[in-house]
């Protein structure tokens, strides 16, 4: 059966240490990029965050899991992009109203793969091209590590 060790991540998401407990030299009690403090598991069930697999001789790079697999609720770097991407479409972007309720939930279904996400990346493109080329862009750069494949295909399908 598949191991793997724990990650040392900052609420932003920027990754200290894959291997916490496996290589603890590289464990840093804040991040170097941001200042926050790091955690190593979720704020929600605080069962460990799931790093690298250990004994894995690979050599890329780790992407932190937007959702905890043991509670589902988002991580607090997957819930603040989201709310970045939002205030983005909302206050940059004029969006308002029953676009931006639109546009809330359709962030909301393209970071799950579900049934839905098809729906929600249709509906969240549509408003993309009302919110103007540099803060789609924008928004874009926030929310493309944490969307799904899926929805990825349908937003962007020319990247």
């Amino acid at each position: 059966m598949a191991e793997y060790d724990v990650a040392q991540i900052c609420p932003n998401g920027h990754v200290a240490n894959d291997m916490h407990i496996d290589f603890p030299e590289f464990n840093k009690d804040f991040c170097e990029k941001c200042g926050e403090k790091t955690i190593t598991q979720c704020p929600g069930c605080e069962k460990p965050i799931r790093g690298r697999l250990r004994e894995s001789m690979s050599l890329s790079k780790f992407e932190p899991p937007a959702f905890c697999r043991f509670c589902g609720k988002p991580f607090p770097w997957t819930e603040r992009k989201i709310t970045a991407a939002f205030e983005l479409a909302t206050e940059l972007g004029g969006l308002k109203n029953q676009s931006a309720e639109e546009f809330k939930e359709s962030l909301d279904v393209v970071v799950r793969d579900t049934p839905r996400t098809q729906i929600g990346a249709s509906k969240l493109k549509n408003l993309l091209s009302k919110v103007g080329v540099a803060t789609a862009q924008s928004i874009r750069e926030l929310i493309v590590d944490i969307t799904s494949e899926t929805a990825k295909k349908i937003i962007w399908p020319d990247k």
